[in-house]
């Protein structure tokens, strides 16, 4: 006789969700447009692909308004975005985004405004054009936050159905860390790749003892897939879902290779276009020396000590 599942907590649940989005409007309302951890730079991209209906080619001598390092990002957060605002008129982008002297971006150790773009009187987020747009993307970074978090208690109410706080905590682990709060209200492609990885944990913890059907690693494929296309971060997924793959028990060598096989060809056919582009229009796979060059601050050798020098403006960013 099959064991009966314990009741869905569904006041801890609703709380849970409840102030995940009461903190979202909040944070939504104390960050002022664009200032958001690179806002500006994804919401260039955003743009970008609105009014040309393409991805940019950054060696054929383009110009391109608002270039920066986003344009060589993985385009299925900005091409989601540009269709969920595929009616806005963008045309107010140029006047928006408009750099501000001077910024003391990134030093919370000095006093002062801390804004990157030149703030406007009278202009408020919501108010039309580009500034709606931001609204409602962050209005849709928001719900993929959402989407992270019930998935997450999804799957610690799965793996340990019978502590009934073992969910809740997770959840509120994720709803109520603040860098989490401040960039799932935020545009930001971060947002649908951290989404994308917990639903692919969440698939990984849900794949039945003994299942020879290759429907679970083709989804699970499809879903990898999706996330390295959301951000190239999204590669580390790989060697965790192929390792669970293959050391899972129950299954017998030959269901394991087959099932690490099929996952491995669908997150290729998914995603491995956009890394055939990229060495065809750049001569690299992820783009990212491009990146670099863009950007204009790459180190010439690898220092690893460089994140351990800069831990007090990482906890100031975390907190703050």
């Amino acid at each position: 006789m099959e064991a009966m599942k314990p009741p869905i907590p569904w006041p801890g649940l609703l709380l849970l969700l409840a102030g995940y989005v009461g903190l979202s409007i909040l944070y939504q309302r104390a960050t002022p447009p664009f200032e958001a951890s690179d806002e500006g730079a994804h919401c260039g991209m955003v743009v970008y692909l609105h009014e040309q209906g393409r991805l940019p080619l950054l060696n054929r001598g383009e110009v391109i308004p608002l270039l920066n390092q986003e344009m060589t990002q993985a385009p299925l957060y900005y091409a989601l975005s540009a269709w969920y605002i595929r009616r806005a008129d963008l045309s107010d982008a140029e006047e928006r985004l408009i750099p501000r002297p001077d910024s003391p971006a990134g030093r919370a150790d000095r006093p002062g405004f801390k804004n990157i773009w030149q703030p406007q009187p009278g202009a408020k987020e919501g108010s039309g054009g580009m500034l709606q747009a931001v609204s409602e993307l962050r209005v849709l970074s928001m719900l993929m936050g959402l989407g992270t978090v019930l998935l997450t208690w999804l799957m610690a109410r799965h793996c340990w159905p019978e502590d009934g706080w073992a969910a809740f905590f997770a959840g509120s682990w994720i709803a109520f860390n603040p860098m989490f709060l401040f960039i799932a209200n935020s545009v930001n492609n971060d947002n649908l790749v951290t989404l994308l990885a917990t639903l692919s944990l969440y698939t990984l913890s849900r794949w039945p003892a003994s299942q020879p059907s290759l429907r679970w690693p083709v989804g699970l494929g499809f879903v990898v897939g999706l996330a390295i296309l959301a951000k190239v971060s999204g590669l580390i997924l790989v060697p965790v879902v192929v390792v669970a793959l293959l050391t899972r028990s129950s299954s017998t060598w030959r269901q394991r290779m087959v099932s690490a096989g099929a996952l491995g060809a669908v997150v290729a056919l998914v995603c491995g276009w956009w890394f055939l582009r990229n060495h065809h229009f750049y001569g690299e796979w992820t783009a990212s020396q491009l990146q670099t060059r863009m950007l204009g601050n790459g180190r010439a050798v690898a220092d690893p000590w460089a994140l351990l020098r800069e831990w007090d403006g990482f906890i100031k960013s975390y907190w703050g």
